[in-house]
């Protein structure tokens, strides 16, 4: 009974789900703005901030980013940059303390005029425009924009003065990234190299002559996990665009299934049985 009941736990341990859980961790404060507040500007250049807002902009003028009440997507209040009557780009930011090449982005927007970037970069100088980008999103009258890690690919344009959801799941080892607007697929991206993870984000208007925009973000999320494609949501949807989606590894049904613990508790139990019917043959014979 007791190798009977050995067998039973081991066979049940091999046909237990084997792939690793995949820790999830928030890397942004106030994604929802429900502080109420955007810091404004600093006089001295573009400090480190983390967990919070801070609006960015150079020269005079009033600031044209703030926590605003409408539009909102969710909760009280979203964050809108304004640029239609500035000279230069302006812009919100927050840094990231830990960044990952795996990661799930995901916000709420919504568009009324002008054109606005959202980015995630790395190396960012805070004064000259220079960084190496992760994943940027270029959105305006004639359509999106979507590159990262050195490619790039445009999607259709964003219905104007309605809410998207945008989201961007990322695999570095995978060499991927796949673009979601309103839950359905609208690209991917199959770089060779995946060498920069996301230190800062960016979400307003970066063009040093103002693209005279008005944008109005809410729930921003940046989701850091640990690089496997198969935790990747975007899984559920790719047998709608299969053509279109490269193949992420360990896709393969049963590719990762233990079958060499099968084996060694089938040899296993077979021998005990040979031993057993053995030992029980011998005593009849005795007797």
């Amino acid at each position: 009974m007791k190798l009977a009941a050995i067998l039973i736990a081991l066979t049940t341990l091999a046909l237990l789900p084997t792939g690793r859980g995949y820790a999830k961790e928030e890397l942004i404060g106030d994604g929802g703005f429900e502080s109420g507040t955007i810091a404004p500007p600093d006089p001295v250049g573009q400090p480190v901030t983390y967990g919070s807002w801070i609006a960015d902009q150079p020269g005079a003028g009033p600031s044209v980013a703030a926590a605003v009440t409408s539009p909102v997507f969710a909760g009280a209040y979203a964050g809108q940059v304004d640029t239609r009557t500035s000279e230069g780009g302006r812009f919100i930011y927050q840094d990231i303390e830990r960044g990952t090449s795996c990661f799930v982005w995901t916000f709420q927007l919504y568009r009324e005029e002008g054109k606005n970037t959202a980015e995630l970069l790395q190396d960012w100088d805070r004064g000259m425009g220079q960084a190496r980008f992760v994943t940027a999103l270029t959105f305006s009258d004639s359509g999106t924009a979507f590159s990262g890690w050195g490619l790039s690919l445009n999607a259709a344009a964003l219905t104007k003065e309605v809410w998207h959801e945008i989201s961007v799941e990322a695999d570095g080892p995978a060499l991927n990234q796949t673009l979601l607007i309103d839950g359905a697929v609208a690209g991917v991206i199959a770089p060779t190299v995946a060498d920069t993870v996301p230190q800062t984000i960016i979400l307003g208007d970066v063009s040093g002559v103002a693209d005279n925009g008005l944008y109005t973000y809410d729930d921003v999320s940046l989701i850091g996990r640990e690089c496997d494609s198969r935790a990747s949501p975007a899984a559920a949807t790719r047998s709608a665009s299969a053509s279109a989606l490269p193949r992420l590894r360990g896709d393969e049904r049963g590719a990762n299934f233990p079958w060499w613990i099968v084996a060694v508790v089938l040899i296993a139990g077979g021998l005990i049985f040979f031993f057993v019917w053995r030992r029980r043959r011998s005593s009849n014979q005795e007797s």
